[in-house]
């Protein structure tokens, strides 16, 4: 007894040992992310790409499930243009694009009207986020100068 005993133990710790936790898509919708809609303006946008972030963090989420996950929590609007995305590529190649090739796309698609866009892509931001933050402070300040009206602006986010 004393010589298989410890043998026992060995196996029986061996099968208990912790295992690294998988982040299953139940899992990543227990923790209610964030939905977007698409007509919701820069600020918004900007606010859910860091809450969805968020959301992987908190379930460790792997590299090649972030697209998946994050637009099954796409409505309206914006699930309509991620489903022509689908379409137009191949659900397969569009649910295997790197996440920042696709907040790219969404960035594309949801931030405001022409000119707005033209501004930014002549300043030549740096990151996403000082360009999210650019579009917001254009389309205030085209607001607030009459060019650009709140009911417009909510059409072209």
């Amino acid at each position: 007894m004393a010589t298989i005993l410890p043998t026992m133990v060995n196996q029986l710790n061996q099968n208990v040992a912790p295992r690294n936790p998988v982040c299953t898509f139940k899992h990543f919708n227990s923790c209610n992310p964030t939905k977007f809609y698409g007509n919701e303006g820069p600020t918004v946008l900007l606010q859910w790409f860091e809450s969805i972030e968020g959301t992987f963090i908190n379930v460790d989420c792997p590299e090649n499930q972030k697209v998946r996950y994050a637009t099954s929590v796409v409505q309206r609007r914006a699930l309509t243009w991620w489903n022509g995305e689908k379409r137009n590529h191949g659900i397969e190649v569009a649910l295997a694009l790197p996440w920042d090739d696709v907040k790219t796309r969404i960035t594309d698609e949801f931030c405001p009207c022409k000119e707005i866009h033209d501004a930014v892509l002549g300043s030549k931001p740096a990151t996403l986020e000082e360009a999210i933050y650019l579009v917001a402070a254009l389309t205030d300040n085209h607001v607030k100068a009459g060019t650009l009206s709140k009911k417009d602006a909510k059409k072209t986010l």
